[in-house]
């Protein structure tokens, strides 16, 4: 493993072995890691960054979040760039062999005068009163490594299924339970339009528009009906996700409370709509 020291840098640095700031921290959680048939990984990330002058840097669009993944087995090494605190990647499965470790940075994406804040340790302010020059691409902050083990088959959204349907009329859908995989048949042009607003890829505004109106309803009436599925792929999947965010309920619970559950497995599907929609009016 690279080494590197940060007394090197000319610049406080927020990391987890050193005292350049006082009281703040700068961490990344891996909630969910899924291999989806062995073509895509779905890495939701997670970043918890508790420093007010960084935080500052990047509501500024003057500092990016980074996270570094890399994989030993295949020497893939890339990096995913956002400003976002949650986020998912989308990465080739056919770079990554079983397990990855992902590394997060803050990083400055342009250049940065005078930077000094009152967080920063006592005995810089007073050497640097008039704070640091920072250049592009200088690392801010750095989070210890987590390493990821990948999970076969857990995404919800691996096994839902369009289906063009001629039968069904323009403009609604509906939602067949009795495959291994969910089926979500709607008129053959509403069916080949979504397809192509799903390739503008997960964190764009078509999917945050697709899943409060199409995927929520799908997987809130595959909850009602989960008990009376047990040997389904798709109800397999549905379990593991309601194991993974700790839901422990009844079949009476889960009719009763189907959105609710739905919404949480989703990750808040319209928080993310309102995210897409105020990025869009920025």
């Amino acid at each position: 493993m690279t080494t590197w020291n940060d007394r090197l840098l000319p610049y406080p640095l927020l990391a987890p072995w050193n005292d350049d700031y006082t009281n703040a921290t700068f961490t990344a959680q891996v909630p969910h890691a899924v291999l989806n048939n062995g073509e895509q990984i779905n890495l939701t990330v997670k970043y918890h960054l508790t420093s007010s002058a960084l935080l500052g840097l990047v509501a500024d669009g003057k500092a990016k979040y980074v996270g570094l993944v890399a994989c030993a087995k295949t020497f893939k090494r890339d990096s995913y760039v956002t400003d976002q605190a949650d986020e998912l990647y989308i990465l080739d499965a056919a770079d990554y062999a079983k397990e990855l470790k992902l590394t997060p940075y803050v990083v400055a994406s342009r250049p940065i005068q005078g930077f000094i804040a009152p967080e920063h340790n006592e005995e810089i302010r007073h050497l640097k009163p008039d704070g640091f020059d920072i250049p592009t691409g200088s690392i801010l902050a750095v989070g210890n490594s987590t390493d990821v083990t990948l999970e076969e088959g857990g995404s919800l959204y691996s096994v839902i299924d369009l289906v063009a349907d001629p039968t069904v009329d323009s403009g609604v859908f509906k939602v067949e339970f009795d495959d291994n995989r969910l089926k979500v048949h709607m008129e053959p042009s509403d069916k080949s339009r979504t397809e192509a607003m799903r390739m503008n890829g997960r964190n764009s505004r078509e999917m945050a528009i697709l899943f409060p109106s199409i995927y929520l309803h799908a997987i809130t009436e595959a909850l009602r009906k989960l008990h009376g599925h047990p040997d389904q792929r798709w109800a397999q999947t549905m379990w593991k996700a309601l194991e993974r965010n700790g839901i422990e309920v009844d079949a009476e619970e889960l009719q009763i409370n189907a959105l609710t559950y739905a919404q949480t497995l989703m990750g808040k599907p319209v928080g993310t709509l309102m995210t897409a929609l105020d990025r869009e009016e920025e």
